[in-house]
């Protein structure tokens, strides 16, 4: 006990000597614990805990009362036991599953390419498949690259990877995955590295628009969120799990039949940080995740499924599994199955009812939740959520534009800049761009957390009108690929700040006393020619010397006029660059800020605008 004394003391800051209790968290199974508390003195709501998992050995009289030790080898025959039920409870409709079964694409028809992962005699080795239309089931993998591969698949190499793979040669994770696959009973698996020829663009482009059906299609997806690069595997011995299960005790337990057992405790995993794991931390596996029907993840202290109608794990200790009712669990800083599911989930639910109201709300959520990950190619920004953008564009029949909608573009335009987003853990990859997206859309700023700005601000101007939008397209077989360079003209209220006036009126970074509204600037943007930039050659408008142009979008019920927009800095050309976005505070926010003195020269704001046809690049 002295480990979880010590633990529990060290969480808490607490002194000796204290009182301790144990009460039962999960509800789910009555004849079966899984979850307890170790409570400090009083037992009421306000009482600080920790939580402690309990289970028992598989031969121990107490598993009559206990769930069994989790294993730490992923490829355990229980664990694989556990992954075909509960592939079979999507499949037959069991325990809960009953939105999994007509979206159970046992068998469809496969990818342009697969890997056919071979027999177990090895007298049928794994190679490379054409699907050429074959129906038949397979399952896809979702893994960080961690660089590039020695051994992917290039023009030189599909005659001798058609005729067997050199498995031995692969990274560690794409070998795990196939031998996963194998043992499971499934034919074939889809591995990006392997079934998109990477030294031709002409195939990653047609491949690329194939994404969210590739996904979308497998029976499920294999998560390897455990491994930071291709080459360090998945299905090792989870360190993670060995660590709680050695620092458990062993205490006896009373069995209802009479016969003493023995259960362990141990830290419950869901208390430790684990949203920082790598596939966390990528953007390319987002999408791959939220796109797929089921997802087996592979962590460093649990196996865990995901579909359309549960969640689960190899230790039952999901919080759903468990049926806890204690709100301090919900109160846990990280819940267990991560950003996984949510928009996926409502993607499906607008599948099924076809209600497509709230799709931009969402949209904009898949966005923010997108750049919080890293992409080692820069020129990856469009394409690596280009799958997501094909399924919105699928249920809203649409018109997609290099991040943004045409149906609702004068809000879409409104995104803002807070704070830093993914950015690579090392050097690898392309940090230069080859492709420049034009300023107004978000895909033009790199390494930030990008959001719909202003959402208060949602009442349309008759003032204003786009004229005309369009990207010059990378590949015109990517429609949701890359783009490089773009117009948008539209015709809209406009007015010029000097700097001076900017700063007399407006928040730049919180720093004014009584502002009227704020600017937040793109990372292109510079108050001064001295701060730094991470706009390419350094060529960024400082607008201490330059000033900025509003151009008003969007209104407010409090305001006659357009209160929320886009900042511009004025070319040479006569041509527009997007630096930022402005709003006029309305509601709690002038409330805070307001003054009586500075409600005249508020309520003014829209007089000097001068509606006026612009092209914005």
């Amino acid at each position: 006990m002295s480990y979880f004394l010590h633990d529990f003391k060290t969480h808490h800051g607490l002194d000796e000597p204290i009182d301790l209790a144990f009460r039962r968290i999960d509800q789910r199974d009555p004849s079966k614990v899984r979850l307890v508390s170790l409570v400090q003195g009083d037992t009421g709501e306000d009482a600080k805990s920790c939580y402690l998992a309990v289970a028992s050995a598989h031969d121990d009289p107490a598993t009559t009362m206990a769930f069994s030790l989790p294993s730490v080898d992923p490829m355990s025959p229980e664990n694989m036991m556990r992954i075909r039920y509960w592939l079979g409870c999507c499949a037959t409709r069991q325990s809960g599953h009953e939105n999994c079964s007509d979206l159970m694409p046992v068998r469809t028809e496969l990818p342009t390419r697969v890997v056919y992962v071979g027999t177990d005699d090895g007298l049928d080795p794994p190679r490379l498949q054409s699907g050429n239309g074959e129906i038949a089931g397979y399952v896809s993998l979702s893994y960080c690259w961690g660089g590039s591969q020695r051994h992917q698949t290039e023009r030189n190499r599909i005659e001798e990877y058609m005729h067997a793979l050199p498995v031995e040669r692969l990274p560690k994770s794409l070998q795990d995955a196939i031998f996963l696959t194998r043992t499971l009973g499934i034919q074939y698996i889809w591995i990006d590295s392997l079934c998109i020829i990477q030294d031709c663009d002409e195939d990653k482009d047609r491949e690329m628009t194939k994404m969210a059906n590739i996904y979308k299609n497998a029976i499920f997806t294999i998560s390897a969120a455990r491994a930071k690069s291709c080459n360090d595997g998945f299905l090792g011995v989870q360190e993670r799990r060995a660590e709680l299960l050695h620092d458990s005790i062993k205490l006896p337990m009373n069995c209802l039949n009479g016969a003493i057992g023995s259960v362990l405790l141990y830290s419950y995993r869901a208390q430790f940080p684990r949203n920082d794991t790598p596939t966390d931390k990528r953007a390319w596996t987002y999408q791959e995740q939220i796109l797929s029907r089921r997802v087996v993840t592979f962590f460093n202290d649990a196996i865990e499924w995901s579909c359309t109608s549960s969640q689960m794990s190899d230790d039952g200790l999901d919080r759903i599994e468990l049926g806890a009712t204690d709100p301090a669990l919900s109160n846990l800083s990280i819940p267990i199955f991560g950003r996984l599911g949510h928009v996926g989930h409502f993607l499906f639910l607008c599948s099924r009812s076809g209600d497509t109201t709230n799709l931009p709300g969402w949209w904009w959520r898949a966005v923010y939740e997108y750049t919080l990950g890293s992409l080692s190619d820069l020129d990856d920004r469009l394409p690596a959520i280009g799958g997501i953008a094909s399924e919105f564009r699928d249920l809203t029949g649409d018109v997609y534009v290099a991040g943004l909608w045409m149906s609702h573009l004068t809000q879409d335009l409104q995104w803002a800049v807070y704070g830093q987003g993914g950015k690579p853990s090392d050097d690898t990859g392309n940090r230069d761009v080859k492709y420049d997206a034009p300023t107004w859309t978000w895909a033009s700023v790199y390494e930030c957390r990008i959001d719909s700005f202003s959402k208060q601000y949602n009442l349309d101007s008759e003032r204003v009108e786009i004229i005309d939008c369009k990207v010059n397209l990378v590949s015109a077989s990517a429609p949701f690929g890359s783009v490089n360079g773009g117009e948008l003209k539209v015709r809209a209220p406009l007015k010029f700040l000097s700097y001076r006036q900017v700063e007399d009126m407006l928040a730049l970074e919180d720093d004014k006393i009584c502002p009227i509204g704020d600017i937040n600037l793109d990372t292109r943007s510079r108050r001064r020619a001295d701060e730094p930039t991470t706009l390419r050659g350094g060529a960024a408008p400082h607008i201490e010397s330059t000033g900025v142009c509003c151009l008003g979008l969007s209104k407010h019920e409090d305001l006659n006029y357009e209160s929320s927009g886009l900042v511009l800095a004025k070319r040479a050309d006569g041509l527009f660059g997007r630096i930022g976005v402005f709003r006029i505070y309305v509601g709690d926010e002038w409330s805070n800020y307001g003054t009586a003195e500075r409600d005249e020269l508020r309520s003014s704001w829209g007089d000097d605008y001068v509606v006026t046809t612009i092209t914005i690049v």
